[in-house]
């Protein structure tokens, strides 16, 4: 019987005579032959357009603060976040507003225009020291027609953005399969929907190739290996096979209807639609977590300067919210509540998976209230076995104007004094074993906050 730590197999002799079930049973092996050198998982949450302050955050220090009302949906999950404020962005652009959602992850300044990125994202600069496949990027908003720069935060290289997956069919299928999204992400793995559309499981239908791979294994990767295939099975009942019965249950993966199908939303309006498709991605990246074939993954709730309103339908979308429009009082902290709450989903799910304290989360957007990168609000969640010091707030001493625009904003932001998002990721990597001292530019960073990570 074959055992990792006795002695080497090659992948393909494991996957000999195995037909249909390679596809799904390829990254389960490569995971079982090529583990990474430390455990724990990282997910970037982003929303668009900023948060109104004075509601979003924590009041007080330490673990005795309170949440502000907009966080109200998280005093349940105290324990499994902390709450980052006074941070800056000081590889944004000179421009620094909604179009430097694309300097998000990737904190390389270049000579600051708005329009390029200059390096990788962190997403995929941490895959690779992890020696973990590449990073499962998820959008719930399709991409405005040329909105790269508004929602594209994961980057190859400088300029080369990895296209997000909109169907939560398409992010089953990468993330478990194989496959390259076309443009935007929006098409179909044929062979799984042909499954789906014959009403089987993708995992009866290989069954018999699942059995042949278990009887090569023994010990611990036997066990894995059920886990992953219940894990899988989890997922298809939920988010892939309507009414969650795979035997019954007909599906409607065709062209027209994939995307509704995919996402559970059923008859439902836009907004329960926006929020089934959220949530199935973040089903679909916290059993990928669990599974081992991911380590690394965003999801992106909708582009800057545009975005779903979820509150309501028919009135002014997010971004115009954020401008003051539209005639509801409290309506931007209503969003950000609404969003609170699918980030208290993520905890409770990531909690139930059993990925929680091995999965580091971080929640912010591309700007702050006043449309800049200074003095924003971020939350961080999980990571408690990876060294994370969650239940409390930490406020980092702001200095200049918060409300500075454009380049004047960017000069505040560099100010030496005040705190560099990117040591929020250099704190989150050193935590999943990256020794490292910066991301992106090297003369921003401190080598961490101390407060996230103390090692």
């Amino acid at each position: 019987m074959w055992e990792q730590t006795r002695h080497r197999i090659s992948r393909r002799k494991l996957l000999r005579g195995i037909g249909a079930g390679s596809f799904l049973l390829a990254p389960f092996v490569k995971n079982r032959l090529v583990e990474a050198a430390t455990g724990g998982n990282f997910l970037a949450f982003f929303t668009p357009n900023g948060h109104v302050r004075s509601a979003f955050g924590g009041s007080g220090a330490g673990t005795s603060f309170t949440l502000k009302p907009s966080l109200a949906p998280l005093e349940a999950y105290k324990a499994d976040f902390m709450v980052l404020q006074g941070v800056n962005n000081k590889a944004a652009s000179t421009y620094a507003t909604h179009e430097d959602a694309n300097k998000f992850l990737s904190m390389y300044y270049g000579s600051g225009d708005y329009q390029h990125t200059y390096g990788p994202s962190f997403d995929f600069e941490l895959a690779a020291a992890l020696g973990a496949p590449k990073p499962l990027n998820m959008g719930v908003d399709p991409t405005p027609p040329n909105g790269f720069i508004y929602s594209d935060i994961s980057w190859v290289a400088g300029d080369k953005s990895d296209p997000k997956w909109i169907k939560p069919l398409d992010s089953f299928n990468a993330a478990f399969g194989a496959g390259t999204p076309a443009s935007g992400g929006d098409t179909g793995t044929a062979a799984l929907t042909a499954l789906l559309a014959e009403r089987k499981s993708v995992l009866d239908f290989v069954k018999d190739d699942i059995s042949k791979l278990s009887g090569r294994l023994a010990g611990k990767n036997k066990e894995n290996l059920d886990l992953y295939t219940s894990a899988i099975r989890e997922v298809e009942k939920t988010w892939l096979i309507a009414g969650g019965n795979p035997n019954t249950s007909v599906p409607t993966c065709n062209s027209g209807a994939a995307k509704t199908t995919a996402t559970a939303a059923g008859a439902g309006n836009g907004i329960a639609r926006f929020k089934a498709q959220g949530e199935a991605h973040l089903d679909i990246v916290l059993t990928a977590f669990a599974c081992g074939v991911r380590r690394v993954g965003t999801l992106v709730w909708g582009p800057e300067s545009s975005g779903v309103n979820p509150t309501r339908s028919g009135g002014p979308d997010h971004h115009q919210v954020s401008h003051g429009e539209g005639n509801l009082p409290g309506e931007w902290e209503a969003i950000d509540k609404w969003y609170a709450g699918e980030f208290a989903y993520l905890i409770k799910k990531a909690r139930e998976i059993g990925v929680l304290d091995d999965t580091i989360t971080a929640w912010g957007s591309g700007i702050s209230e006043q449309h800049n990168q200074l003095n924003m609000v971020w939350l961080l969640a999980g990571g408690k076995n990876k060294g994370i010091q969650l239940g409390k707030a930490v406020t980092y001493p702001f200095t200049g104007n918060p409300n500075a625009f454009l380049a004047d904003s960017h000069v505040e932001a560099q100010r030496s004094a005040n705190a560099h998002q990117g040591d929020i990721y250099v704190s989150v990597q050193k935590a999943l074993g990256v020794n490292k001292d910066y991301v992106g530019d090297k003369q921003w960073c401190r080598g961490g906050f101390k407060e996230i990570f103390a090692g």
